[in-house]
């Protein structure tokens, strides 16, 4: 179709934005194909985890793949939680925020023990219905799975998933693991 209407040039920017945003679209899914065929195959084995080195890790690779944000990773602490699965969950989550942050894609994530807060720019608060599996403030361009897998996610791992009230014009989504591994029941 682009070289059908070579001649105009209106056109194929327009057919060449098209086949960008299909693609972004197709790749994004690809994506969430994966994480969910990990999630299935992954056994499960929570151990103490570092969680201000996890968050740092997703977000280089969020940039690797996502291009050119600022995130600003701030506090300690550590979390009972499995080390592969809360490396999905952040991929997921920082892709979500990289995504849809009105400020370039900005955003910020705070750790505070056992808790991790992810905060970006926006236009609506975040909601007890984003982490709804298939609901996207923008189904043009998403799936709506991202903050479903991470809800799920954290539920396996005896945590957390929850929309957070992060101020005016700010999205927030809290992770909460816990501090220690749970008694065992005899």
């Amino acid at each position: 179709m682009v070289s059908e209407d070579a001649d105009d040039p209106d056109r194929v920017r327009k057919l060449s934005q098209q086949i960008k945003d299909k693609s972004r679209k197709l790749f994004a899914l690809v994506r969430m194909t994966r994480r969910v065929t990990d999630l299935a195959s992954h056994r499960t084995e929570c151990r103490l985890i570092d969680l201000r080195p996890a968050a740092r890790a997703a977000v280089t690779r969020a940039g690797g793949r996502l291009g050119r944000f600022e995130c600003f990773v701030d506090g300690e602490g550590a979390a009972w939680t499995d080390a592969h699965l809360l490396d999905l969950a952040l991929d997921a989550l920082t892709e979500n925020a990289a995504d849809h942050g009105a400020d370039r894609g900005n955003f910020t994530i705070r750790i505070d023990g056992s808790l991790l807060r992810v905060t970006t720019v926006a236009d609506v608060q975040a909601t007890a219905a984003d982490f709804t599996p298939f609901r996207s403030r923008d189904p043009a361009s998403h799936a709506g799975l991202g903050l479903a897998l991470v809800a799920h996610i954290m539920e396996r791992v005896g945590g957390s998933a929850r929309a957070s009230h992060a101020g005016h014009n700010k999205f927030g989504i809290t992770l909460e693991m816990a501090a220690k591994a749970p008694k065992s029941v005899a």
